[in-house]
């Protein structure tokens, strides 16, 4: 299955098509293929352009983020990708992209809860938005419809994700 995602990775990385390289990586599910194949995509490009591929967004308007915050289940992969990229986007830039938004009017930590992705949630939660924003910045941050990160799993009640915001939130404000 890996071998499938990073031979359409490459078709798209050669043909220049952010899109498809941000739809498809977070699908990875081997830590050790990821890792290679990652920095034979970084190795590719230079900084300047690399930096830029990054930061894309494809027809819906989500970055790269946005489909590992939906899709990657192993937290070692998104600490490897988050590692990578962080060092070729400023820490201004990369405030921004954690907070842009899709079509749907949401950033990546509010399209983890809304997939219901706790692998996600948990490690951006700690290691992205606790670390770039202040707690009011990602706790005030909403979609469309004014909901932030504890209306959602409050409304259609995910406990777990409830349980990890809370949880965050109390340790943040102790």
């Amino acid at each position: 299955n890996d071998g499938k995602i990073f031979k359409q990775v490459i078709e798209h990385v050669h043909n220049d098509k952010a899109a498809g390289v941000i739809q498809i990586l977070p699908h990875a599910t081997n830590l050790i293929k990821f890792e290679h194949f990652l920095d034979e995509i970084l190795s590719f490009y230079s900084e300047n352009v690399l930096s830029d591929f990054l930061l894309r967004t494809d027809d819906y308007g989500q970055t790269i983020l946005h489909y590992f915050a939906s899709y990657c289940k192993i937290t070692k992969i998104f600490e490897y990708f988050w590692d990578k990229i962080k060092v070729f986007i400023d820490d201004e830039k990369l405030r921004q992209f954690i907070l842009t938004r899709g079509d749907l009017e949401r950033n990546a930590l509010l399209q983890s809860i809304e997939n219901d992705n706790l692998t996600s949630l948990s490690f951006l939660l700690e290691q992205v938005y606790c670390k770039l924003l202040t707690i009011d910045e990602f706790v005030y941050e909403t979609d469309v419809e004014g909901e932030n990160l504890l209306h959602r799993p409050a409304k259609f009640g995910s406990l777990p994700v409830l349980k990890i915001i809370l949880e965050k939130l109390k340790n943040e404000l102790s």
